[in-house]
């Protein structure tokens, strides 16, 4: 065996074993490979108030935005109690509301009475609805400015 690497050593030049050990050094001090020699991204300097900053942030987003969830409860209270909500399930390309199958004109003709009486939202059930039916009800929904949940 040891012969073997002697054979295989003396046959291959010198300046191609250099040219290996040159790459070798140059990349392990490129990236240091767990050494301590490499040159990483930062200098490794710092004053240990990026985390603190960053959690505190943190913090204080949260707190924001529960501040905002019951802002936004209390105003959902209140719209509930003016606010029209009609109900259509989609099921493949048919239409339905109050439990009855209706075409989508007449659906429209519905959505459209509703929002003259007042606020009102549509809340769109997709029961396996095909992509035809659904996007024709929700581009008419956008057309008219009638707000809707999906």
């Amino acid at each position: 065996m040891k012969a073997l690497l002697v054979k295989l050593l003396a046959a291959v030049p010198k300046t191609v074993l250099i040219v290996v050990a040159v790459f070798i050094v140059a990349f392990m001090l490129g990236y240091g490979i767990g050494l301590g020699v490499g040159n990483g991204m930062g200098d490794g300097t710092g004053d240990g108030n990026t985390a603190v900053e960053s959690s505190a942030e943190v913090v204080e987003e949260q707190e924001e935005e529960e501040v905002e969830a019951e802002n936004e409860e209390k105003t959902t209270e209140v719209d509930a109690e003016t606010m029209r909500i009609i109900e259509v399930t989609i099921v493949g390309s048919d239409y339905f509301y109050e439990n009855e199958r209706i075409i989508f004109d007449d659906l429209i003709a519905v959505i459209a009475e509703a929002e003259a009486e007042g606020e009102l939202v549509v809340k769109i059930v997709d029961d396996n609805a095909s992509l035809n039916a659904y996007d024709a009800l929700i581009n008419k929904l956008e057309d008219m400015y009638v707000d809707y949940t999906e």
